[in-house]
């Protein structure tokens, strides 16, 4: 994927969009010209001057040029309908800017949450946080400055150039040399601030990476009274993204400042030119076109600014492009491959190495309880990952229905495991949005009754209700809480298999209790497999895998 694929499969999708958004550009342009040498016959009207040239340029009726309120209304007539199209592009091209923000910010979330989970697990998550209010304006201001006002601007020129060489040949040569060398110019500082802009944009993520990590791990660092360190190392990467600031403002302001003065500077050599031209040339005598001359140039000037300014964004857009491609060419979670399509009943592990056990296998074909005691919670946890699909095994397989897990594909393997840990967070606002992944009212009712069995003989204070709201990964509720709704997410998603890692952790005598019960009823309905070293009498396990 490339820069210029991502624009042009854009394009290619809204392409009524931004060629009728060309069109009022390129016509709010054209009369943005031609309002100079309107105001020009303003001349003839008030002086009685008739200019040829002035007619040439644009020819208007006698009964407009005769009639001063005429003349009135057809000036304000040209003003009103180049309002109304610059309204229009300007809304449009805005739009155009969202829509494919919009579109990008899609395509990133989607892509980072099929991201294979092991670079989560290599990099952590604060890699993969993007700036969106600087990486994606950077990106929208590329196609909506530098590419469609860029291309209307362009346009806009090169029909100013044109009725200037109409005018007189020296203007419009002169007009284009000082634009064309001025634009080469201007590229070189251009080049300069992309590289500095590049550097201090990465050090920005690197402070927002640290930023997201202290906040995540801000108990910790309150618990070891570490906030003076941490602040420290804070300081110390603004102090670089200010050192880097100042060289990029210099260079900014040195091509900013630089596009003013190149435009009087014009100005300048245009009074020249008709000073050393006045003497041998009745044409340059012509005040009429002299005004629309000098008219003319005044009118563009903020259009040759914008175009002399073009370079940052064009710089800006790249550095965001390429770390908009770096994230969409992160390899995606396996897909494509076999779907089950039936509930699987038989779920198999053979061979498998974990971080310290080697050799695992167990199979389960029957419903019921089982047990599986593996002593390092690290292999507890790499087992489950390997079951859910997350990570695969280099050595060994796992096979549901006697296929293989890496022949499945992964979402479809996992509608058949659900999994109750406290590593795998409580992810929404309220109870309901916690363990439900469906919002439908019968959905609401089943769950409503799951989160009523597991909290009996619980005072009535000490309950949660579906419209609690749980704080951020539950942090608003009580660990015991936070593992009662893993119990109610698991078991409303239905799935055939549900592995349990630590099942009673954390849990008071009374939620246990309630836990128990729970499991012994759905014993018959369920493949439950606890992932714990303890023994449970009160359970009816049907068989006890142990790997201590």
């Amino acid at each position: 994927m490339t820069k210029k694929d991502i624009i042009k499969s854009f394009f290619s999708q809204h392409k009524i969009l931004v060629i009728s958004n060309f069109i009022l550009g390129f016509f709010e342009g054209i009369l943005t010209i031609f309002i100079p040498i309107v105001l020009t016959h303003f001349f003839s009207f008030l002086f009685d001057i008739n200019s040829y040239r002035v007619q040439y340029l644009l020819p208007i009726p006698e009964m407009i040029k005769n009639n001063f309120w005429n003349y009135v209304i057809f000036f304000f007539s040209i003003i009103f309908i180049r309002f109304l199209l610059g309204f229009s592009f300007r809304y449009y091209t805005g739009k155009i800017g969202e829509l494919f923000a919009m579109q990008i910010k899609n395509k990133l979330f989607k892509h980072q949450i099929d991201t294979d989970i092991s670079l989560y697990d290599k990099r952590g998550t604060g890699r993969f946080l993007l700036r969106y209010s600087g990486d994606l304006g950077s990106v929208q201001n590329y196609i909506t400055k530098g590419i469609i006002r860029f291309f209307k601007d362009i346009l806009v020129v090169g029909v100013a150039f044109i009725f200037l060489m109409q005018i007189h040949i020296y203007f419009g040569v002169l007009f284009l040399i000082i634009f064309l060398i001025s634009f080469f110019i201007l590229s070189f500082p251009a080049k300069k601030l992309y590289h500095i802009s590049e550097k201090r944009r990465n050090i920005k993520s690197r402070v927002l990476s640290f930023v997201s990590e202290r906040f995540i791990s801000i108990k910790s660092i309150r618990s070891f009274n570490k906030e003076y360190t941490e602040v420290k190392k804070f300081n110390r990467q603004t102090e670089d993204i200010y050192e880097e600031g100042k060289k990029y403002f210099f260079w900014q302001s040195l091509i900013f400042s630089s596009v003013p003065f190149i435009l009087y500077s014009t100005i300048l050599g245009i009074i020249i030119l008709i000073y050393f031209q006045n003497h041998n040339n009745e044409l340059l005598k012509n005040g009429p076109v002299l005004f629309v001359a000098i008219l003319i140039f005044i009118s563009i000037i903020p259009v040759c600014r914008r175009l002399l300014n073009i370079h940052p964004t064009w710089k800006k857009g790249d550095i965001s492009f390429k770390k908009l491609i770096r994230i969409f060419e992160l390899p995606l979670q396996k897909s494509g491959r076999k779907k089950i399509k039936n509930i699987a009943h038989h779920l198999e592990i053979k061979n498998i190495n974990l971080i310290h056990q080697k050799n695992i296998s167990f199979s389960i074909s029957e419903k019921g309880i089982y047990q599986i005691k593996i002593k390092n919670t690290e292999d507890g946890h790499q087992l489950l990952q390997f079951i859910l699909g997350l990570q695969f095994p280099k050595q060994g397989n796992i096979f549901l229905d006697n296929i293989s897990c890496n022949t499945i594909d992964g979402k479809s393997w996992r509608r058949q495991i659900s999994i109750i840990s406290n590593h795998w967070n409580l992810l929404g606002k309220t109870v309901f949005e916690a363990i439900s992944y469906s919002r439908k009212k019968e959905k609401r009712i089943i769950a409503q009754k799951i989160v009523e069995q597991l909290q009996q003989n619980i005072a009535e204070e000490h309950q949660l209700n579906l419209n609690q709201r749980i704080g951020e990964f539950g942090n608003n509720i009580s660990l015991e809480q936070q593992k009662t709704l893993q119990y109610a997410r698991a078991f409303l998603t239905e799935k055939p298999f549900i592995f349990i890692e630590s099942p009673f952790e954390y849990l008071s005598h009374n939620i246990k209790k309630n836990i128990l019960d729970f499991l012994n009823e759905k014993q018959n309905e369920y493949s439950i497999i606890l992932l714990d070293t303890d023994d449970f009498s009160e359970l009816k396990i049907k068989k006890i895998f142990d790997f201590t």
